[in-house]
């Protein structure tokens, strides 16, 4: 029973768990509580604005989130539930719909169109919102 004290004495080592303070890790939660912020990312051209719309949130494809110009593209975050799923489009100028050309991959919304699909939200920092239980 004294040697794997010994042994630890001996190398330096402590019994005592240390806490693991490199990685991004948060609050623990269940993953049902758990939110993410997500990037999006537009490469810029000529368009003179440019913004976020899908189904992130209520009313997120009238109004959606404002991306801003950095350098040679657009850019906006939003927030939204772990493992969910999100339909997104940029929208141009006031005028027209791009889906995004940095990922391949989309599905029908059921009235003709096409949106751009992220799935299966997951993120290395995440909050946790308060459970209503």
């Amino acid at each position: 029973m004294r040697f794997p004290l010994l042994l630890a004495a001996l190398c330096g080592c402590t019994l005592t768990p240390i806490p693991d303070v490199s990685s991004e890790w948060l609050e623990p939660c269940e993953e049902s509580l758990r939110r993410c912020v997500v990037p999006f990312r537009l490469n810029a051209t000529t368009e003179t604005s440019a913004e976020l719309r899908g189904d992130f949130r209520d009313g997120g494809w009238v109004q959606g989130e404002p991306m801003v110009k950095d350098g040679g593209a657009w850019e906006a975050s939003i927030t939204t539930g772990w493992g969910s799923a999100v339909q997104y489009k940029f929208f141009i100028d006031g005028n027209r719909w791009l889906l995004d050309p940095a990922n391949p991959k989309s599905v029908p919304d059921g009235k003709g169109n096409t949106n751009s699909l992220l799935e299966s939200v997951s993120c290395a920092k995440w909050t946790c919102v308060p459970s209503t239980r």
